[in-house]
């Protein structure tokens, strides 16, 4: 992968990324944050069609987590809730 693009119509958002080089929101930088406890997160997933009744499967490792109390969010489409993963940080930021 040497760059990825996800335009939202809805909400005209272009988020742009490109190896090496970070990512945007309508031009302007975005990123994650630093934080490495996955227990201050907010997960965010969408669950594949396929493994679901597997040991271990995802819904297994997520019920996990949900246990513990860690919020998890299932919006419908995996590659905008990966970029507003990344934006959420901004958004934060200018809180």
């Amino acid at each position: 992968m040497i760059l990825g693009m996800v335009y939202n119509p809805h909400m005209n958002e272009l988020f742009f990324a490109e190896k090496g080089e970070g990512a945007t929101l309508n031009g302007q930088a975005i990123k994650v944050s630093a934080e490495t406890d996955v227990m201050k997160s907010c997960l965010v997933t969408g669950f594949p069609y396929t493994y679901i009744q597997q040991n271990n499967g995802p819904i297994e490792v997520f019920e996990r987590f949900v246990r513990e109390g860690v919020p998890v969010r299932r919006l419908g489409a995996a590659a905008i809730d990966l970029c507003w993963v990344a934006a959420a940080f901004r958004w934060i930021l200018r809180a």
